[in-house]
């Protein structure tokens, strides 16, 4: 007696790039986020939606500050990848030449930089952020 296995499809490389949304804004990467069923537990208890839960959330705005910036200030935000030979969002970029680090450790200065004046228009001390 033979038995038929049956398997199933295996999704092709191109199907899959047909499917998939790149991440351009930051509402995009949030929403990225949602509904992917990830068991999140904090403090005990099961978060069900990460995205939404006041802790989390903070962190995440911060990563979505990035993608905005790369919209809004290009020049500062993105970086050239040699992977894909194409503009990506400069926070996430993979550092390759020694000219790319440079670039990222000027990015990372002038970031600092509009931090501090940030603070500087909200009012906090410096002795009260936390590190």
């Amino acid at each position: 007696m033979t038995t038929d296995i049956v398997r199933p499809r295996e999704e092709s490389a191109a199907d899959r790039w047909a499917r998939f949304r790149p991440i351009r804004t930051g509402d995009d990467y949030v929403e990225s986020l949602r509904g992917r069923g990830v068991e999140v537990w904090l403090f005990g208890e099961q978060v069900e939606e990460p995205v939404d839960h006041p802790i989390i959330r903070p962190s995440i705005n911060a990563l979505k500050m990035t993608y905005d910036l790369a919209i809004d200030d290009p020049e500062l935000a993105t970086a050239h990848s040699e992977l894909i030979d194409a503009p990506v969002n400069g926070f996430l970029h993979i550092v390759g030449s020694p000219q790319a680090q440079h670039i990222q450790i000027l990015r990372g200065m002038e970031v600092e930089t509009k931090k501090g004046l940030a603070r500087d228009l909200a009012g906090i001390a410096e002795e009260l952020q936390l590190r």
